[in-house]
């Protein structure tokens, strides 16, 4: 009796036991369900944000700014190059007679024109031969006349008038090795320019090649600078370009070279660029800061301070289009006196001036017009 009363009471817990399991799986079960639900309810989607952040933004009243109206303008882009100064003609002036020197016309220092004499040799006999070249052509062509008459008589045969005038030319052609002897005694400037240096003393011994002088060609001085291959058809012979140098001094010159062949080791072009050098004032060798300008583009004047970073980091004008702001990334074209001029603007567009960091693309404002 007792036996059975034992498996009567094990086999109601064990199905008190199993009930409560299936009950709680159920109720597991269902909760989740209802968890999951609300988590979807609570994410909302990206474009449900973005519809929460425009009403949220136009129930906010209308920033105020100031802004104004710009046109583009046609602008070249400068760019900025450190070089040289070089002097394209160097003269070395040498001697081509022998003899003694026995002047010097000119010192270091000096400023020549082409054909002022540099050195000067002794004549020697040399104004003697030309004297007796002279003579000799005088007498040849007498002969040569005499010759010609003696022939319409039928009294010269014409192998003898070839003759003399095969003599007067060479006696005229002795005169003129004659004078060019005694004309060397003269060393003269190939060129106008600056003695840079005066090598021959009086007293030293000239032979053909002995150096006399070295006369810089200095107008125009040449600017030279080496420009990268990405811009080198950008440049146009004869463009202005304005140079600072090293010294102080500035100049205003023209493109006058821009080479085909780029430079091995920097893949660079060289460039010159033509600057006038009537008194000599820039000096050969010295550091040159070069503004090249390239091909123009179409660009807005602004000021540096309305420049700003968008959400990617790229430089930025904020600007107005029916009230709604809106962000163009720019691109610095060049900067001069006038302030900084930029590209990637539409050719006519409302350029925010003051609020410019109030604000953000997608924002309505209240515009307050200004004039320049």
């Amino acid at each position: 009796m007792r036996l059975g009363m034992f498996n009567l009471s094990s086999d109601l817990a064990w199905r008190a036991t199993a009930t409560a399991t299936v009950f709680g799986l159920a109720l597991i079960w269902l909760l989740s369900g209802v968890l999951a639900a609300d988590e979807t309810q609570i994410q909302p989607s990206l474009a449900q944000l973005n519809d929460a952040a425009d009403e949220r933004a136009n129930a906010r009243a209308p920033v105020k700014v100031r802004a104004r109206r710009s046109v583009a303008a046609e602008k070249a882009r400068v760019l900025a190059l450190n070089g040289r100064t070089e002097v394209k003609y160097v003269a070395s002036v040498q001697s081509e007679t022998t003899g003694q020197v026995v002047k010097r016309n000119v010192d270091d220092g000096a400023t020549v024109n082409r054909g002022d004499p540099i050195c000067t040799v002794e004549v020697n006999d040399r104004d003697a031969r030309v004297t007796a070249a002279n003579d000799a052509v005088t007498l040849a062509r007498l002969e040569h006349e005499g010759a010609l008459r003696l022939r319409e008589n039928d009294y010269q045969r014409e192998s003898e008038v070839v003759a003399a005038k095969a003599n007067l030319s060479a006696m005229q052609h002795a005169l003129v090795l004659a004078e060019e002897a005694l004309a060397n005694t003269v060393v003269r400037a190939p060129v106008s320019g600056f003695v840079e240096r005066v090598h021959a003393t009086v007293g030293d011994f000239f032979v053909p090649g002995s150096p006399c002088a070295t006369i810089l060609d200095l107008d125009p001085i040449y600017a030279v600078v080496h420009v990268p291959e990405q811009f080198v058809d950008q440049i146009a012979l004869g463009t202005v370009v304005n140079a600072s140098l090293a010294t102080g001094r500035s100049a205003t010159g023209e493109v006058s070279f821009v080479g085909k062949q780029a430079a091995s080791s920097s893949r660079t072009f060289r460039v010159e660029i033509a600057l006038p050098n009537k008194q000599y004032e820039i000096r050969s060798g010295v550091t040159a800061e070069v503004g090249l300008p390239l091909k123009t583009h179409l660009a807005h004047q602004v000021s540096s301070a309305l420049l700003v970073l968008g959400d990617t980091g790229t430089l930025g004008i904020h600007t107005v289009n029916n009230s709604v702001v809106e962000f163009h990334e720019v691109d610095i074209v060049t900067e001069d006196g006038d302030g900084t001029w930029v590209g990637g603007l539409p050719m006519e567009v409302v350029i925010i001036t003051v609020g410019q960091d109030l604000v953000s693309p997608g924002q309505r404002v209240d515009v307050q017009w200004v004039s320049g």
